[in-house]
């Protein structure tokens, strides 16, 4: 029967020449089957500062993606419903109000009025911490000659932008390691900072390199998340392989390591989704963060759209009907694309859609590409100076 122990606390170090020791966390030891207490140690190492403005053209070069990106996190609100008391009007009586008010009556004092209960919605109450894998393998280059790593920065500020405008509280992580003793963590954004241009200069700054001890990164990020007081609590770890190390020979001893991980997430109510590049590490992830908490993205170049898909998940849990929903309220608005990202967002979790409704987005997005469609949301563009209608004719002139 397995042997385990109760989690130790994470504890602060003292600085070396690798970083500021913040950290240590247990790991789990497949083979003997116990979990080995402060057996990883985190650094925290500074962000290097590159240039902020190839973020901003990276942007302004995706400006249609820019725009459905921002469509697709506005389209939808992640929230809880609360209850107020002693409000002036309301949907029923506040008991306490009234007993109250009536004990103020009877002593000749004039009553608090304010008898009613109503309830208010309180939109957005997420937080999200996107973790990400900058091991050597995202160096690779891909057909179009950006790295994985470049592609990866590009989803991660399309998607920033986005949550910062809306007000969500968010942050970005970066990490890699190199053997046990020294798994490295670099702040791109704190939860207490806004996303500014030195937080895009960080972005820019990371650099491919060393290895992939996920485990004890999801437990710092799960550390990281636990402070949150939002309801619900999000983290996207997008990385491009399966977990490694220089010090560890066999890769399922860190796949079972970071499984654990990811239920001790699980537990302590975040949702944890892993983003997959390529088909190399979605065995590994699968196992890791459950079936339906793995998104494999087949071209990397996809991913800026998929990762703001994912944003979007804890919606699900509470109402999966808000994908129907969502696809209706695109298509009103003349808005295939948002439409068709719903339904590869119910692609993604294994949701069921009515078969006529995804052939309307079908049929949308092919009148939506046809000639006379383009020219007349061209011209729009042109007088609204909408960037996505303007930069619908990109590529199609010589």
């Amino acid at each position: 029967m397995p042997r385990t122990r109760p989690p130790s606390p994470a504890r602060r170090g003292r600085p070396d020449e690798r970083g500021v020791v913040i950290a240590r966390y247990p790991e789990w030891d497949r083979v003997d089957a116990i979990e080995r207490a402060d057996w990883t140690t985190v650094r925290e190492v500074a962000a290097s500062l590159g240039d902020a403005g190839s973020i901003d053209q990276a942007l302004e070069q995706a400006s249609v993606l820019r725009g459905r990106v921002a469509r697709l996190v506005r389209s939808v609100r992640l929230g809880r419903t609360v209850r107020l008391k002693r409000q002036q009007d309301g949907h029923d009586l506040d008991l306490d109000a009234m007993l109250d008010a009536g004990i103020a009556l009877r002593s000749g004092e004039t009553p608090d009025l304010r008898v009613f209960r109503s309830a208010k919605a309180l939109h957005r109450d997420l937080s999200a911490l996107l973790l990400i894998d900058t091991s050597e393998s995202t160096r690779d280059r891909l057909a179009s000659g950006a790295t994985v790593l470049d592609v990866e920065r590009l989803a991660v500020a399309l998607l920033a932008e986005a949550m910062e405008e809306l007000g969500d509280t968010f942050g970005l992580l970066a990490f890699s390691s190199d053997g046990r003793d020294d798994v490295r963590m670099t702040s791109i954004k704190r939860f207490s900072e806004a996303y500014d241009r030195d937080c895009r200069a960080r972005l820019a700054g990371l650099s491919a390199g060393l290895s992939t001890r996920l485990g004890t990164a999801l437990r710092h990020a799960g550390g990281v998340l636990g402070k949150a007081s939002t309801s619900r609590k999000l983290l996207i770890v997008l990385t491009d392989g399966e977990p490694s190390d220089i010090d560890v020979p066999d890769p399922f001893d860190l796949i079972e390591d970071a499984r654990r991980a990811a239920i001790g997430l699980h537990a302590q109510g975040i949702d944890a989704y892993g983003v997959v590049l390529g088909r190399a590490g979605v065995e590994a992830a699968t196992r890791i963060f459950g079936r339906r908490n793995t998104m494999l993205v087949h071209r990397v170049e996809d991913l800026p759209a998929r990762l703001s898909e994912l944003q979007i998940a804890p919606l699900l849990q509470s109402d999966p009907t808000r994908i129907s929903t969502g696809i209706e309220e695109a298509l009103a608005a003349g808005d295939p694309d948002l439409a068709d990202s719903f339904v590869a967002l119910a692609n993604a979790h294994h949701l069921a859609l009515d078969e006529s409704q995804v052939q309307r987005v079908t049929e949308a997005l092919a009148a939506e590409k046809a000639p006379a469609s383009v020219a007349k949301r061209f011209a729009t563009g042109l007088v609204t100076g909408q960037a996505d209608d303007v930069a619908s004719l990109s590529g199609t002139v010589a």
